[in-house]
């Protein structure tokens, strides 16, 4: 079942979260017990195969962190500008070297706009486009399509100048519905609806394919991108259990949490591992070799999980479940938790200042929501329509 379908938005119930009633208990490394909110910097993790930009790709890096080097706006801002598309948006914008802002739609076209808003050109696909392209460091861009059920064909793999002139593309027989995330020596890896895990070299061939065991994925986690290590030696993919391999297509290790990841995992600039596990709704910090550091239970909700989290730079994380969003330190303390009103399901995004901002895709109107780093939610800005992508 794909996100883009659930029919939650349907239910007219006011949902009561109850954030201390899980009958899931906190664990944590051997200590005192004590709370510990000292700070963990986070590095910028260079990267030679992305371009120079303020956001090259989903979730901005190959760790996933979410987190911009610029600050956000801290209070309540303006529309400056639309650009009408001709249908629903699930791709999450991505921005070029020269501010160009790219991204696709299900009207089946792959758009660039200036960052005035203009539209500088759109290209024309067989099918729609759900996951985020991402920019190369020469500013070539690559994304993927998804299935032709008419025609029984599979997506489309391509590789773009800037101009939206085709270099080259790959056809698959599965969907492209995750986004496309980088090594640090230019191949590609993403996950198709077939359950494999693709890496494809520079030039448009497919290195591998791994499916680690059936049905490795479950149901809707093909929107699942994978994530990279900070040193590029192990990828990270996530779907009923946790997978790290090697670049090469050999399984290092698996992680079962017992409950599937419905959403992209963490990766902090020392190698630990964050993510959040649907049903049971707990956060998890692994180490580089897949042991259990620390898990939190967010609280109970009847409400699908969809949020992947972020990361701020001294290593705090954000979550959210329903209609609450928490903060951890980075060894597992809870910081605060906020009532926020909405429920929130895109992937959250954080501000170099520790701002975080993410969009609701439920009820109306829908809002952007931005909140401070110690909890307080510092606006809203309403929206017609539920936002369903990633904050660039």
């Amino acid at each position: 079942m794909n996100r883009r379908i659930i029919p939650v938005g349907m239910l007219a119930i006011l949902l009561l979260v109850a954030l201390s009633c899980s009958e899931e208990q906190a664990t944590g490394p051997p200590g005192n017990g004590e709370a510990n909110f000292d700070p963990v910097p986070q590095k910028i993790i260079p990267w030679p195969s992305l371009a120079d930009s303020p956001w090259p790709m989903y979730r901005h890096d190959p760790q996933g962190t979410g987190r911009s080097p610029f600050a956000g706006p801290a209070t309540k801002p303006q529309i400056r500008w639309m650009v009408p598309v001709g249908n629903k948006m699930f791709s999450s914008p991505v921005i070029g070297p020269e501010g160009h802002i790219y991204f696709g739609c299900d009207d089946k076209y792959f758009y660039c706009i200036d960052p005035t808003g203009k539209l500088l050109w759109k290209l024309k696909t067989d099918m729609p486009i759900y996951g985020a392209a991402v920019v190369l460091a020469d500013s070539t861009v690559v994304f993927g399509n998804a299935w032709d059920l008419l025609s029984n064909s599979g997506g489309i793999l391509y590789r773009i100048d800037p101009q939206g002139n085709i270099l080259w593309q790959l056809p698959l027989q599965t969907d492209i519905n995750s986004s496309i995330t980088v090594d640090q020596m230019g191949n590609l890896y993403f996950l198709g609806h077939n359950e494999y895990l693709y890496r494809v070299d520079p030039g448009g061939t497919i290195s591998w394919k791994l499916q680690a065991e059936p049905d490795w994925m479950g149901i809707g986690s093909d929107f699942n991108t994978p994530v990279f290590s900070p040193d590029g030696f192990t990828v990270y993919v996530a779907g009923k259990k946790l997978y790290a391999l090697l670049p090469y297509g050999t399984l290092k290790w698996v992680f079962d949490p017992g409950y599937r990841i419905e959403r992209d995992p963490l990766a902090d600039s020392d190698g630990h591992i964050f993510f959040v596990t649907g049903g049971n709704h707990v956060l998890h910090c692994l180490d580089a070799e897949g042991n259990l550091i620390w898990r939190y239970p967010l609280g109970d909700s009847l409400t699908s999980h969809y949020a992947s989290p972020t990361m701020d730079r001294e290593g705090n994380v954000y979550a959210v479940v329903g209609q609450t969003m928490l903060s951890f330190s980075h060894t597992g303390s809870l910081r605060w938790n906020l009532p926020l009103g909405h429920p929130g399901y895109g992937a959250l995004s954080c501000s170099d200042d520790g701002r975080i901002f993410f969009g609701s895709t439920d009820f109306a109107p829908a809002v952007l929501m931005a909140i401070s780093n110690d909890g307080q939610i510092l606006w809203m800005l309403p929206f017609e329509r539920s936002i369903d992508v990633s904050i660039a």
